[in-house]
């Protein structure tokens, strides 16, 4: 993080800057009327690398400018809240709206990453960006939080700041390493490899800073105020303000080439330098149907279940009357020694027969006995024995279930450990999976389900988990179990929980992933910490080893309110071990889970 404290040298920088702006005859520091109090149509805006854009206004209604087309709006949409941002992918095929709860409402091409949209913020949401790839966003709250979604890093807000003034935008880096944030008093805080090149934070400014954008090599970056005035830092080329001030506020800066384009909230797009000018124009809209999961009732049902020990539906039952809520779906899993415990009738099988349950089953990929390997599983030479298995769960009425095959194959744990045979394990899954899908009765959903990333070692040995992918035709669900744990130092609920979106592996890049391959998502084990020492209450902790928040009812919440705005199919509970909420232990995490079943959208 590198936020800066005004200082000495930070004034001299900042009075370079002016000097420039006032050869400029730009931008006058004090004296300016007041602006206009019409709300006009737009709320913000963002710039095609051809010229032109889109504004957006407060209702979601988007205007196209230029030669920009139009992929539709949200200006039909019951929303919960006023829109507040846009961003748009790097070719201009489609873009992203932000509504001040960080509602997220996707058109054209763009993916949809995740939002906040049914959380509780600290603060409102008032702007985003985009990564250069276009795979993901940052969304900016007033108090400098920062939400990360998709393949966009995490690298530092103001959120635990006292500041001057709210935050009202941000704009990336070119790399998409870092970002920017400006306050509406002109102060700037610099995160990642963004570096700071000053701000107007100790000048006494005519209108509030509004907004802010980048110059395309990131060696600067434009502030406009509401009034029209324009701030140029860094390489930036001060090109000129509106002037006179514009009868409606300024509400963006838009970059193009050396210039810039100012938009005023009625619309009307104020070219400097080679960039355009003009009011907005009518176009031909490109229809397509809005991705969005605010109101949280657009989000399809999801299926929950819990492991309370592979053969025991009686004590699920049990699990569903303390939640008041009924688990319609069993969770097991086969034995793990032999050949003979993988594919047989017994033990799981038996005990789950006839309950009712639609099942959700883990499936070693391996025994941990008998000189086998993933190599000699990717010849076809264990066929048989996942084609015998497929047979006994067809005969038990299981034709259905999920069957989570190799799960946690990133883990060093399991004989299927895949790290550096990333060809062997998508070749032996691709046979597991004809081999039973070939048996007659076979409906079978196979998850693909690595656990979180770690950040460490193992994710090291691992390399790129898009490298043991088996493809879209051999996967059904791709899942993540998730776990409220960090090692040897757990720094507190909201840190922690933020890792686990941000981290290389985390749930940004499962929701990511899933949207690229359009593939629901699942989280098949989510539980405390299942073993070791723990904090209370989600507390900081310093340990050894694995350790957890404990009994950690903010865990709870965050993952829910993921959930509720992902399209994740099925959720697992881990009920045993340390994560159990049985005979009256983790009562707080108890009450959590009863009032995310009972409150939100699941089956």
């Amino acid at each position: 993080m590198t936020w800066r404290v005004p200082s000495i040298g930070f004034a001299v920088i900042v009075l370079a800057g002016l000097l420039a702006i006032s050869r400029g005859e730009a931008v006058q520091l004090g004296g300016r009327a007041a602006s206009s109090q019409s709300t006009g149509i737009a709320v913000a805006a963002v710039g095609l690398p051809t010229g032109g854009g889109w504004s957006v206004s407060a209702s979601g209604e988007v205007t196209p400018f230029n030669s920009a087309p139009s992929y539709g709006d949200a200006r039909n949409l019951v929303l919960a809240e006023r829109m507040v941002g846009i961003a748009s992918t790097p070719t201009g095929g489609g873009y992203w709206l932000v509504a001040s709860d960080g509602g997220i409402f996707a058109f054209g091409d763009v993916g949809f990453y995740g939002s906040t949209g049914g959380w509780t913020l600290n603060r409102p949401i008032v702007g985003m960006a985009e990564t250069p790839d276009g795979r993901g966003y940052w969304m900016v709250a007033s108090d400098g939080g920062i939400f990360a979604f998709g393949d966009a890093g995490y690298f530092g807000s103001t959120g635990s700041l006292a500041l001057n003034k709210p935050i009202v935008g941000m704009a990336s880096t070119p790399d998409g390493k870092g970002y920017w944030l400006v306050a509406s008093d002109g102060g700037v805080f610099a995160f990642g490899d963004a570096n700071f090149f000053g701000s107007m934070g100790n000048i006494a400014l005519a209108r509030p800073i509004v907004a802010m954008a980048s110059t395309p090599d990131g060696r600067g970056y434009w502030m406009v105020g509401s009034d029209g005035g324009v701030f140029a830092l860094g390489d930036a080329a001060f090109r000129g303000s509106v002037s006179p001030q514009p009868d409606h506020p300024a509400v963006a800066v838009v970059p193009f080439g050396t210039g810039y384009d100012v938009v005023s909230a009625d619309g009307v797009w104020h070219g400097f330098g080679p960039a355009p000018s003009g009011s907005p124009v009518a176009t031909t809209t490109i229809p397509t149907p809005p991705v969005t999961t605010v109101p949280p009732h657009t989000v399809p049902s999801t299926a929950f279940t819990a492991f309370v020990g592979s053969a025991n539906p009686a004590l699920l039952k049990g699990l569903s009357t303390q939640l008041g809520y009924s688990i319609t779906y069993g969770f097991g899993g086969m034995g793990q020694t032999t050949w003979s415990s993988i594919e047989a009738i017994t033990g799981g099988i038996v005990a789950w027969k006839g309950s009712g349950y639609h099942m959700i089953w883990a499936i070693p990929m391996l025994p941990s006995s008998g000189g086998v390997s993933l190599s000699i599983g990717a010849t076809g030479a264990y066929n048989g024995y996942f084609t015998t298995l497929a047979q006994n769960l067809v005969a038990a009425g299981m034709g259905n279930s999920y069957l989570r095959l190799g799960w946690e194959f990133n883990q060093t744990g399991f004989p299927w450990y895949a790290a550096g045979q990333s060809a062997a394990f998508v070749a032996y899954w691709q046979q597991i999976v004809t081999a039973m899908r070939s048996v007659p009765g076979a409906q079978f959903t196979f998850v693909w389900n690595p656990s979180r990333g770690d950040n460490g070692s193992k994710d090291l040995a691992m390399g790129n988990l898009a490298n043991y992918y088996p493809g879209d035709a051999y996967v059904d669900t791709v899942g993540m179990d998730v776990y409220d744990t960090a090692w040897n130092t757990y720094p507190g609920e909201a840190a922690e929980f933020q890792s686990t979106l941000t981290r290389t592996w985390g749930l940004n890049w499962l929701a990511s992933f899933g949207s690229a391959h359009k593939k629901p998502l699942a989280i098949p084990e989510l539980g405390l910490g299942p073993f070791g020492p723990s904090a209370g209450n989600g507390m900081p902790f310093t340990g050894s080893g694995i350790i957890g928040g404990g009994d950690d009812p903010a865990f709870i919440n965050d993952m829910f309110n993921w959930i509720g705005h992902n399209n994740v199919s099925i959720v697992g509970y881990w009920d045993t071990q340390e994560s159990t909420i049985e005979n009256g232990q983790n009562p707080l995490t108890a009450a959590a889970l009863r009032k995310a079943l009972t409150g939100t959208n699941f089956s």
